[in-house]
């Protein structure tokens, strides 16, 4: 789901934004883009949260049969989710399907220790026209404490709003959208001593976040080895990934090694983004190291980034072993291309 949240926003950042029902095209399939598709699945996801599953599931089930065999639009959508659970979601439609854009999100929060109280403010920041509105949504704020964890549920719907819990203890880890089920984007400002927490005890999304946050705190002397042992024993090879991007992210020397070791990591998408950040030291003396990696890999994509980082060796002695590669079948054609690729990294220099 992070992935197609992604994909949308790169479209909304670097394209447009559009609402999800729009007429407004010349060719049809203009609209089989990433605000109808990925956009799509995480409204469903937001949909499905805010009604329950067992009433989202009765309503889609209402819906299909009742509208076997028919051409339908989101109206009838709307009517059939009234119809099956008695819920009025025409709020989540307006805003999310006929509206454009998504909630910016700026959040911080401050802890009062001679009330014991925490605060929580949320501002809105994107830009608001007739077609981006501020949005109204609920939100589940997660707070963990030494001896304490526990969440609550508020609803957002102004530019600005301001919410104070009871927490007996300075906070360990104040967590935004616990299960991460809005399409949003937001900053949220933490120390390097809470992140460093979240890293380590948080579920895998925060975990994932917490790793990139700390790209703006790798001066401090801890966040390293805590990343490179994230990067080690994390359980999810996302966020071992997230690590080994941050880490990779200074270019430092000195973690050639360590990067070395990750290309060996049980999961290819690891081992892909532990050759790109070798590729991208373009030392020439890695180019033996990338033709081995090439050889002895079973993953086409690890396959394929250790000939893209072969090509950046500035190693002209490897064109032959790249015309060899480029002449390997592959599904998609990733060998292929990656081999012409660095084929063509080599012509160029």
């Amino acid at each position: 789901m992070l992935e197609k949240k992604n994909a949308y926003l790169r479209e909304a950042n670097n394209r447009y934004k559009r609402p999800i029902v729009f007429d407004r095209y010349i060719f049809p399939n203009e609209n089989f883009d990433s605000h109808t598709y990925p956009k799509g699945a995480a409204v469903l996801h937001m949909l499905r949260w805010i009604m329950g599953d067992k009433p989202f599931q009765r309503a889609l089930s209402h819906f299909l049969h009742k509208h076997a065999f028919q051409a339908v639009d989101t109206y009838q959508l709307m009517a059939a989710i009234k119809e099956a659970t008695g819920q009025n979601l025409d709020w989540f439609f307006a805003q999310w399907i006929f509206k454009a854009g998504h909630p910016v999100f700026d959040v911080s929060y401050s802890w009062n220790e001679n009330t014991k109280k925490l605060q929580l403010k949320t501002i809105q920041t994107q830009e608001t026209s007739e077609w981006i509105p501020i949005f109204k949504t609920p939100v589940e704020i997660g707070v963990t404490t030494a001896s304490e964890k526990f969440s609550r549920k508020i609803w957002l719907q102004n530019k600005e709003e301001v919410f104070e819990f009871d927490c007996a203890q300075k906070p360990r880890l104040v967590r935004f959208d616990v299960g991460d089920h809005l399409l949003k984007e937001v900053t949220f400002a933490k120390t390097a001593d809470e992140l460093l927490y979240q890293l380590q005890h948080d579920d895998a999304m925060g975990r994932m976040w917490a790793a990139e946050q700390l790209k703006s705190h790798v001066n401090d002397p801890r966040v390293t080895p805590t990343l490179m042992a994230r990067a080690e024993q994390d359980a999810f090879w996302a966020v071992r990934r997230a690590a080994v991007e941050v880490i990779a992210s200074r270019q430092e020397a000195t973690a050639m090694a360590f990067l070395k070791n990750k290309c060996q990591d049980q999961h290819s998408r690891v081992r892909v983004a532990a050759l790109k950040a070798l590729g991208d030291f373009k030392r020439k003396e890695l180019a033996g190291f990338f033709k081995n990696r090439f050889e002895k890999d079973d993953s086409y994509l690890a396959q394929a980034e250790a000939l893209r980082a072969l090509g950046k060796c500035d190693d002209r002695a490897a064109m032959a072993f790249l015309q060899r590669a480029a002449k390997i079948k592959s599904p998609r054609n990733v060998i292929q291309t990656a081999a012409q690729s660095a084929l063509s990294e080599l012509g160029a220099k």
